[in-house]
């Protein structure tokens, strides 16, 4: 099992379900072609895409978020995977909220998400591709090593339809959680996941589901380090450990990393 430590080991038993399941889905996205060319300072020069991408992450928190008190409990949670046709359900519901709530016990309420644990939630379920609507093959997607594909030309416009003519169909509501999943928000979501999911694994190098000391000095010798070596300092292990077992668990990362991207609002 997992020991505080410079030799942490992690037996997979010892996790849960769902833990289990993000550790197998972060080595499957390890072994990508697309990973192999990934260093930080690529990812920092993303910084502000990324950025615009967390400001939709929190109109999706806003729409969840049905008694407006900032924060989002289980029966929130269980109504949008549900609405998202999400399987995770029933017994995983609550160690998928669990494993998103990083700041449980240090902040006021640990019983419910912020919206940046609500993004943990999100790439979570990305990455376990329990979203159907963020599971599919983005048409355009951020480029690592570039700027964005150029997309598709508009579609033609569609003649008026006549004073006799049949209504078109209602749209959906673009404050419902479906609504917020639009095809070119979903590309955008896609893009940045896929850039912090990449960030996390240049430190966690085995995608064993945790970042150790001793994978954070193999990277400093490594040549694509670049600006990763700020990010991981010692003096910055302690803003990232939130459960204080000397490793920093991919969701740690993930939250971590998104206040640091998240600059006007720290």
């Amino acid at each position: 099992s997992k020991k505080v430590g410079p030799d942490i080991k992690l037996n997979i038993e010892d996790l849960n379900p769902v833990q289990r399941r993000i550790v197998v889905a972060l080595q499957a996205t390890k072994r990508k072609p697309e990973f192999q060319d990934v260093n930080f300072t690529k990812i920092l020069l993303k910084f502000t895409k990324i950025r615009k991408t967390l400001s939709k992450v929190k109109e999706i928190f806003a729409a969840v978020d049905k008694d407006g008190d900032g924060k989002i409990d289980i029966p929130e949670i269980d109504t949008c995977l549900k609405k998202l046709k999400s399987d995770i359900a029933g017994g995983e519901l609550h160690d998928f909220f669990n494993v998103s709530a990083v700041s449980k016990g240090q902040e006021e309420d640990g019983q419910k998400l912020n919206h940046k644990e609500f993004l943990v939630a999100l790439i979570i379920c990305y990455i376990l591709r329990s979203i159907p609507l963020l599971a599919t093959p983005m048409a355009r997607r951020m480029s690592i090593d570039g700027g964005d594909k150029t997309p598709p030309p508009p579609a033609s416009r569609s003649p008026r339809p006549s004073s006799g003519s049949q209504s078109p169909a209602p749209r959906r509501r673009k404050n419902s959680v479906t609504g917020l999943f639009t095809a070119s928000n979903n590309d955008d979501l896609r893009a940045s996941f896929d850039l912090m999911v990449h960030a996390y694994l240049l430190f966690d190098t085995d995608a064993k589901g945790y970042i150790a000391k001793s994978d954070v000095s193999n990277m400093m010798k490594e040549d694509g380090a670049g600006d990763g070596q700020f990010f991981l300092q010692e003096e910055r292990w302690g803003e990232m450990d939130w459960n204080n077992d000397g490793t920093i668990e991919f969701s740690e990362f993930i939250y971590t990393f998104s206040r640091w991207v998240d600059i006007d609002e720290d």
